[in-house]
């Protein structure tokens, strides 16, 4: 803050003179008078540094949640790649699973139409034992 400061009050320092020389061409030109005092310089001064301050504050707080941000996405990067590591493990079971699955749903499909079959035949034989009732 110390370099910021020179530099400001380098700053405010001329403006304060440029000041003091337009309300003595203002004088000389229209026979106003126009003050201007080192309390006015002094306020200046202190609303820069108390609106300087408002924004450190603002600045550290916001650059507060950026790196906590960035942390919780880092690990969320190591969770991901942990996940990816495990899928990458399960692979060969997830393969083998398929085949598996496969192989039963086959299966299934021709005892599906066994059974369609012999639904059929038990369908007739019910109408035929419904004639001869």
């Amino acid at each position: 803050m110390g370099q910021d400061l020179d530099n400001c009050v380098e700053v405010f320092k001329s403006i304060h003179q440029s000041v003091e020389r337009m309300s003595e061409r203002f004088k000389n030109e229209l026979a106003r008078i126009n003050w201007v005092t080192p309390t006015s310089y002094l306020e200046q001064l202190s609303m820069y540094v108390t609106i300087l301050k408002e924004k450190r504050t603002k600045n550290s707080k916001a650059s507060a949640r950026l790196i906590t941000g960035l942390q919780v996405l880092d690990k969320a990067a190591v969770a991901i790649d942990g996940l990816k590591a495990d899928i990458a493990l399960m692979q060969p079971e997830l393969e083998k699973t398929k085949i598996v699955l496969t192989a039963t749903m086959a299966d299934l499909s021709v005892k599906k139409e066994a059974a369609e079959a012999d639904r059929e035949i038990v369908a007739q034989d019910e109408a035929e034992a419904r004639t001869q009732e």
